[in-house]
Protein backbone atom coordinates (compact mmCIF):
# COMPACT_ATOMS: atom_id res chain seq x y z
CA UNK A 1 0.00 0.00 0.00
CA UNK A 2 1.11 3.79 -0.92
CA UNK A 3 -0.52 6.54 0.09
CA UNK A 4 -0.12 9.83 -0.99
CA UNK A 5 -0.85 12.43 2.27
CA UNK A 6 -1.93 16.37 1.74
CA UNK A 7 -1.54 18.33 4.76
CA UNK A 8 -2.25 22.26 4.84
CA UNK A 9 0.48 24.04 7.17
CA UNK A 10 -0.79 25.62 9.91
CA UNK A 11 -4.04 23.50 9.96
CA UNK A 12 -4.75 20.30 12.35
CA UNK A 13 -4.22 17.25 9.88
CA UNK A 14 -5.88 13.77 10.52
CA UNK A 15 -5.91 10.47 8.88
CA UNK A 16 -7.35 7.40 9.80
CA UNK A 17 -7.37 3.89 9.09
CA UNK A 18 -9.24 0.88 10.06
CA UNK A 19 -7.21 -2.74 9.96
CA UNK A 20 -9.52 -5.50 8.69
CA UNK A 21 -7.89 -8.54 8.97
CA UNK A 22 -8.42 -12.71 8.67
CA UNK A 23 -10.44 -14.79 7.01
CA UNK A 24 -14.01 -13.95 4.98
CA UNK A 25 -16.82 -14.75 7.53
CA UNK A 26 -19.78 -15.48 5.48
CA UNK A 27 -23.64 -15.44 7.10
CA UNK A 28 -26.36 -16.53 4.96
CA UNK A 29 -28.87 -13.15 4.47
CA UNK A 30 -32.59 -14.55 4.97
CA UNK A 31 -34.88 -11.78 3.84
CA UNK A 32 -34.33 -7.64 2.78
CA UNK A 33 -36.28 -5.43 3.90
CA UNK A 34 -36.71 -2.78 0.99
CA UNK A 35 -36.94 1.09 1.92
CA UNK A 36 -34.45 3.69 3.11
CA UNK A 37 -31.91 2.41 4.28
CA UNK A 38 -32.17 -1.13 3.62
CA UNK A 39 -32.68 -3.65 6.29
CA UNK A 40 -31.33 -7.19 6.13
CA UNK A 41 -31.42 -10.19 8.47
CA UNK A 42 -28.63 -12.42 8.73
CA UNK A 43 -28.99 -14.46 11.78
CA UNK A 44 -26.08 -14.09 14.43
CA UNK A 45 -24.17 -12.04 11.75
CA UNK A 46 -21.23 -11.01 14.03
CA UNK A 47 -21.10 -7.58 12.67
CA UNK A 48 -19.46 -5.19 15.43
CA UNK A 49 -20.76 -1.77 16.48
CA UNK A 50 -19.00 0.41 13.97
CA UNK A 51 -19.69 0.17 10.13
CA UNK A 52 -17.52 -1.35 8.51
CA UNK A 53 -17.32 -2.50 4.40
CA UNK A 54 -19.01 -6.15 3.70
CA UNK A 55 -19.58 -7.53 -0.01
CA UNK A 56 -23.25 -8.83 -0.40
CA UNK A 57 -23.06 -11.83 -3.03
CA UNK A 58 -26.84 -12.95 -4.81
CA UNK A 59 -28.83 -10.74 -2.63
CA UNK A 60 -30.85 -9.41 -6.09
CA UNK A 61 -29.85 -5.27 -7.29
CA UNK A 62 -28.11 -5.31 -3.40
CA UNK A 63 -25.10 -7.47 -4.55
CA UNK A 64 -21.36 -6.12 -4.66
CA UNK A 65 -19.42 -7.63 -6.75
CA UNK A 66 -15.57 -7.12 -8.28
CA UNK A 67 -14.90 -7.74 -12.08
CA UNK A 68 -14.53 -11.66 -11.56
CA UNK A 69 -17.99 -11.93 -10.15
CA UNK A 70 -16.62 -12.46 -6.38
CA UNK A 71 -16.94 -10.36 -3.54
CA UNK A 72 -13.86 -8.60 -2.73
CA UNK A 73 -11.96 -6.59 -0.21
CA UNK A 74 -9.32 -5.35 -2.80
CA UNK A 75 -11.72 -3.28 -4.95
CA UNK A 76 -14.41 -0.80 -4.17
CA UNK A 77 -17.09 -2.72 -4.47
CA UNK A 78 -17.93 -2.80 -1.23
CA UNK A 79 -20.92 -1.01 1.37
CA UNK A 80 -21.18 0.05 5.07
CA UNK A 81 -22.92 -1.94 6.81
CA UNK A 82 -24.62 -0.80 10.07
CA UNK A 83 -25.78 -3.66 12.89
CA UNK A 84 -28.78 -2.98 14.18
CA UNK A 85 -29.25 -5.80 16.24
CA UNK A 86 -27.40 -9.60 16.24
CA UNK A 87 -29.58 -10.85 13.87
CA UNK A 88 -30.23 -7.67 11.24
CA UNK A 89 -28.13 -4.61 9.91
CA UNK A 90 -28.65 -1.99 7.33
CA UNK A 91 -27.12 -0.89 4.27
CA UNK A 92 -27.67 3.14 3.21
CA UNK A 93 -29.56 2.30 -0.13
CA UNK A 94 -32.59 3.22 -1.28
CA UNK A 95 -34.36 -0.26 -1.88
CA UNK A 96 -37.93 1.02 -2.51
CA UNK A 97 -37.88 0.62 -6.17
CA UNK A 98 -36.33 -2.69 -5.89
CA UNK A 99 -37.41 -6.12 -7.25
CA UNK A 100 -39.40 -8.24 -4.51
CA UNK A 101 -36.89 -10.23 -2.23
CA UNK A 102 -37.11 -13.90 -3.08
CA UNK A 103 -35.09 -14.56 -0.38
CA UNK A 104 -31.13 -16.19 0.29
CA UNK A 105 -27.79 -14.54 -0.33
CA UNK A 106 -24.78 -14.03 1.81
CA UNK A 107 -23.12 -11.18 3.95
CA UNK A 108 -19.47 -11.96 3.47
CA UNK A 109 -16.84 -9.03 5.65
CA UNK A 110 -13.61 -9.32 7.70
CA UNK A 111 -13.67 -8.74 11.05
CA UNK A 112 -10.92 -5.41 12.53
CA UNK A 113 -8.19 -6.63 14.10
CA UNK A 114 -7.84 -6.16 18.01
CA UNK A 115 -5.63 -3.91 18.44
CA UNK A 116 -5.67 -3.66 22.32
CA UNK A 117 -2.24 -4.03 23.73
CA UNK A 118 -0.72 -2.63 20.62
CA UNK A 119 2.01 -0.22 19.92
CA UNK A 120 2.37 2.16 16.66
CA UNK A 121 5.12 4.38 15.44
CA UNK A 122 5.37 6.70 12.15
CA UNK A 123 8.14 8.54 11.29
CA UNK A 124 8.60 10.96 8.63
CA UNK A 125 11.98 11.64 6.68
CA UNK A 126 12.81 13.83 4.08
CA UNK A 127 13.57 10.28 2.03
CA UNK A 128 13.94 6.74 2.37
CA UNK A 129 17.94 7.30 3.01
CA UNK A 130 17.95 10.06 5.36
CA UNK A 131 19.39 9.77 8.91
CA UNK A 132 17.29 12.70 10.14
CA UNK A 133 13.58 11.75 11.63
CA UNK A 134 12.17 15.16 10.83
CA UNK A 135 8.88 14.32 13.14
CA UNK A 136 7.92 10.70 14.98
CA UNK A 137 4.90 9.90 16.70
CA UNK A 138 3.28 7.04 18.63
CA UNK A 139 0.78 5.88 20.16
CA UNK A 140 1.63 7.75 23.47
CA UNK A 141 1.52 11.62 21.24
CA UNK A 142 -0.22 11.49 17.93
CA UNK A 143 -1.33 7.80 17.22
CA UNK A 144 -4.49 6.37 18.73
CA UNK A 145 -5.35 2.89 19.01
CA UNK A 146 -9.16 1.77 18.77
CA UNK A 147 -8.66 -1.23 20.48
CA UNK A 148 -11.20 -3.89 19.48
CA UNK A 149 -12.58 -1.81 17.05
CA UNK A 150 -9.32 -1.86 14.90
CA UNK A 151 -8.94 1.80 14.19
CA UNK A 152 -5.93 3.92 13.75
CA UNK A 153 -6.11 7.59 13.98
CA UNK A 154 -3.01 9.47 13.68
CA UNK A 155 -3.25 13.85 14.45
CA UNK A 156 -0.40 16.33 13.44
CA UNK A 157 -1.07 19.46 15.33
CA UNK A 158 -1.34 22.68 13.98
CA UNK A 159 1.90 23.82 15.66
CA UNK A 160 3.61 20.59 13.81
CA UNK A 161 2.35 21.18 10.61
CA UNK A 162 3.75 24.95 10.60
CA UNK A 163 7.18 23.58 11.75
CA UNK A 164 7.35 21.14 9.50
CA UNK A 165 10.97 21.87 8.27
CA UNK A 166 10.53 20.54 4.62
CA UNK A 167 7.66 20.57 1.89
CA UNK A 168 7.49 16.95 0.94
CA UNK A 169 8.49 13.50 2.92
CA UNK A 170 8.22 9.92 3.11
CA UNK A 171 6.96 8.23 5.83
CA UNK A 172 5.58 4.96 7.16
CA UNK A 173 3.58 3.83 10.19
CA UNK A 174 4.44 0.66 12.05
CA UNK A 175 2.28 -1.75 14.51
CA UNK A 176 3.82 -3.63 16.84
CA UNK A 177 1.73 -6.84 18.24
CA UNK A 178 1.82 -7.30 22.03
CA UNK A 179 3.72 -10.56 23.35
CA UNK A 180 6.47 -11.58 20.44
CA UNK A 181 6.30 -8.04 19.55
CA UNK A 182 5.65 -9.31 15.70
CA UNK A 183 5.99 -5.78 13.47
CA UNK A 184 3.66 -5.12 11.08
CA UNK A 185 4.35 -2.09 7.86
CA UNK A 186 0.62 -1.10 8.23
CA UNK A 187 0.87 1.68 5.33
CA UNK A 188 3.30 3.75 3.13
CA UNK A 189 4.00 6.71 1.60
CA UNK A 190 4.71 10.23 0.84
CA UNK A 191 3.60 13.62 2.69
CA UNK A 192 2.74 17.41 1.03
CA UNK A 193 2.60 20.45 2.95
CA UNK A 194 0.50 22.98 0.95
CA UNK A 195 1.80 26.94 2.10
CA UNK A 196 -0.23 28.66 4.81
CA UNK A 197 -1.59 32.27 3.97
CA UNK A 198 -2.45 33.20 7.61
CA UNK A 199 0.73 34.11 8.65
CA UNK A 200 1.98 36.78 11.71
CA UNK A 201 1.97 40.31 10.29
CA UNK A 202 5.32 42.05 10.98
Amino acid sequence: MATKLKAQRGATFRKGWVWYDGADVVKTVSSITRGFPTVLTATSHGLPSTDIPVALLDVGELSTLDASGSPSFATKDRILAHALTSGSFSVEVDSTEFAADTGGGYLVYRSPRNLTGYTARLQFRANVNATAVLLELTEIAGITLGGAEGTIDVVLTDAQTTAFPKNTAVWNIELVAPGPGDVTRFDEGTIEFSPDVNRPTI
